[in-house]
C-alpha cells in the first residue's frame, strides 16, 4: 500500500470504529467536563481576585487619607516651634547678612554657603516658579517682596521649590544656627528674584 499522510477526513473515516466506541465517547465527555470545571474554578477565582483588588484600592485610599492629615499636623507643630523658638528676626536679617543695594545682596562673606551647596543652581533653575509665586502675593513694594520671600524660607515651604538639605548640613558643620539659615538664603532670594518682581 503507498504511504502517504491521510487527510483528516481520511483519518475520521479510518479511525470511525475507534472514535464511536463507548469509551471514547466517554472519555471525550469526561475530559469536557473537566475542562468546563477547571474554567468555572479560574472564573471564580478571577473573581475573588477582582473583589481582593477593590478592597486593597479603598485601604490605599483610606491610608492615603491618614497620611494627608498626618501631613497636615505636621506642618502645625512645626508652626508651633517655630512660634515659640524663633530664628532670626526679618530686622536682623537686614542687619548681619543684606548689602545695600537695589536690590539689597547677599554680603560676599556668605555667597559661599550658596555657591558651594549649588542652591545658585536650583534656585536658577526654579527661578520661574519662585517669581510666579512673588507675583502671586501682589507685592507693591520692594520691601512687601522682602517679607513675604523672607516668610518662604521661615516657613520651610521654599522646600517645595529648593532643596535646603545641603544648605542646612553645611551651616551646622560649621557651627552656624537657624538663624543664619534663615538670613543667608532669604537674602540671596532678594537679590535674585525681587528684580524679576518689582522695577
Amino acid at each position: 500500500m503507498d504511504t502517504q499522510i491521510l487527510s483528516w477526513q481520511g483519518w475520521l473515516i479510518a479511525n470511525y470504529n475507534y472514535l464511536t466506541a463507548p469509551a471514547t465517547i466517554f472519555s471525550i465527555i469526561g475530559c469536557t467536563w473537566f475542562m468546563a470545571g477547571k474554567m468555572t474554578r479560574f472564573e471564580t477565582s478571577l473573581d475573588i481576585l477582582s473583589k481582593n483588588l477593590d478592597i486593597l484600592a479603598k485601604k490605599v485610599e483610606k491610608i492615603e487619607v491618614v497620611l494627608a492629615r498626618l501631613n497636615h499636623c505636621m506642618v502645625e507643630v512645626q508652626t508651633f516651634i517655630k512660634t515659640i523658638c524663633p530664628g532670626a528676626t526679618f530686622a536682623e536679617v537686614i542687619e548681619l547678612y543684606g548689602a545695600s543695594n537695589s536690590p539689597m545682596v547677599l554680603k560676599s562673606e556668605f555667597k559661599h554657603y550658596i555657591y558651594d551647596t549649588s542652591l545658585d543652581i536650583q534656585i536658577k533653575d526654579k527661578k520661574e516658579k519662585l517669581v510666579e509665586w512673588l507675583k502671586n502675593r501682589h507685592p507693591e513694594t520692594g520691601l512687601d517682596a522682602q517679607t513675604f520671600l523672607f516668610e518662604l524660607v521661615v516657613s520651610d515651604e521654599i522646600n517645595k521649590f529648593i532643596d535646603t538639605k545641603k544648605l542646612k548640613d553645611l551651616l551646622y558643620q560649621e557651627g552656624k544656627t537657624v538663624k543664619d539659615y534663615h538670613g543667608i538664603l532669604s537674602i540671596y532670594l532678594f537679590e535674585v528674584i525681587i528684580p524679576e518682581v518689582i522695577d
